[in-house]
């Protein structure tokens, strides 16, 4: 069962542009592309503008509520999710039986949240998941190789599983093998098989690598560093299966002849696909401006603070790659697990953006927070469908930070 409560005294978006627009919009605007106007529905230049600092401050929200869980048990034990609506507001989901109290206390952040009472929290659901990955991942003689995905879908509060070419027995097996559970949805797996995208120094800009004599291209993520014993390891991130192995060089042409870096540290498991490369070239400098500002391949594109954020479901999230150039699209799971080739990885996100083969290890990013920096790191993609790795499991694995 369902319901929601709109919060009463609703701030206008309009009332909120007449005190912040001067300094929002006008950096917005620096970086905008006739592109980039087409992520919302809205065709004018004043609802483009609304749209994007609603979405802003809904990011910004965001982070406040995420604090709030993360630091009171009691509203963690109620907390079922959150995503960003069309109109570009914070929806928070809780439990239908949460004290009212408790989501008072995610009342008190902003007027704008809109909270929804659900069935499920966002624990239950995250240990069916892991009821389904632990599976997917073990040694069982019934391997299911029809599963292909599992992930939490908080605007339906459920759990997903895609199964290849659904059928009633399918589901049967699925359920006497792994788990049967009412919180659990089954839809067909539609999709063309997910493919990492490798072969085919702002972020998204084109990196190469050799191996066996063949060349092989993927894109720049994200400004880094990395602290050993030895000093100070300054480079940036790609994704681990651009940069193979630990010692592999890396290279700034296609024809290989121009090394700027070599891998330091590599994880391609888990939550996980990454490599840090440590630059190695005095002369090449990484800064955190992204290449692209539009899918044409046009440069100079925008600057990215040293935050990293978590993706939100139905907020807007920018690729920068090196074959697509600047691509946008709305976040469907940020809890994707499923096969990417033969590994099987969890903990991932996707969104409905464009890719294309060499766009791998390209910067994922998400729109301005409203008096900060304009826009914020959130991951790395990693292969078709817009399937990209978080930044914070990136940094938490590879142990490096921003700068």
């Amino acid at each position: 069962m369902r319901r929601i409560k709109l919060l009463s005294a609703l701030l206008t978006i309009a009332v909120g542009l007449s005190t912040a627009q001067p300094v929002l919009v006008s950096a917005d605007l620096k970086d905008s592309s006739d592109y980039l106007k087409k992520i919302v529905k809205e065709t004018t230049q004043e609802d483009y503008e609304e749209n994007q600092f609603s979405q802003g401050k809904a990011l910004e929200n965001y982070n406040q509520v995420q604090m709030i869980v993360e630091n009171n048990k009691k509203v963690e034990k109620v907390y079922s999710g959150s995503y960003i609506n069309d109109d570009g507001e914070l929806v928070v989901l809780m439990e239908e039986n949460c004290n009212e109290q408790l989501s008072e206390k995610i009342e008190s952040i902003d007027d704008s949240i809109q909270i929804e009472y659900v069935d499920y929290t966002w624990d239950e659901l995250e240990k069916v998941k892991g009821i389904i990955a632990e599976y997917m991942q073990s040694d069982s003689k019934e391997k299911l190789n029809f599963v292909k995905a599992s992930y939490v879908d908080e605007i339906k509060n459920c759990v997903v599983v895609n199964i290849l070419d659904l059928t009633d027995e399918k589901i049967a097996l699925f359920k006497k093998y792994i788990i049967d559970d009412e919180r659990i949805e089954f839809e067909n797996f539609e999709e063309e098989k997910i493919y990492e995208e490798s072969f085919a120094m702002h972020g998204g800009r084109a990196i190469y690598i050799t191996t066996n004599g063949n060349i092989g291209r993927g894109s720049l993520g994200f400004r880094a560093k990395r602290t050993t014993s030895n000093g100070i390891q300054y480079g940036f991130v790609t994704a681990g299966h651009v940069g193979k192995s630990v010692g592999l060089k890396i290279y700034a042409d296609s024809s290989c002849t121009k090394q700027i870096g070599v891998v330091r540290k590599r994880k391609y498991s888990g939550s996980v696909d990454a490599a840090f490369v440590e630059v190695t070239d005095s002369a090449c400098a990484i800064g955190n401006k992204v290449l692209y500002s539009d899918s044409k391949g046009k440069m100079e594109g925008v600057t990215l603070n040293t935050d990293v954020g978590d993706p939100v479901t139905n907020q807007t999230v920018y690729k920068s790659g090196s074959s697509t150039y600047l691509t946008s699209g709305k976040v469907t799971s940020t809890s994707f697990d499923g096969y990417v080739g033969n590994t099987y990885f969890t903990d991932l996100a996707k969104a409905a953006y464009k890719s294309a083969s060499g766009d791998s290890g390209g910067t994922i990013y998400e729109p301005f927070i409203p008096m900060n920096d304009p826009y914020t790191t959130v991951g790395i993609h990693k292969a078709s469908g817009g399937v990209f790795v978080k930044a914070k499991n990136i940094i938490e694995s590879l142990g490096i930070t921003r700068y």
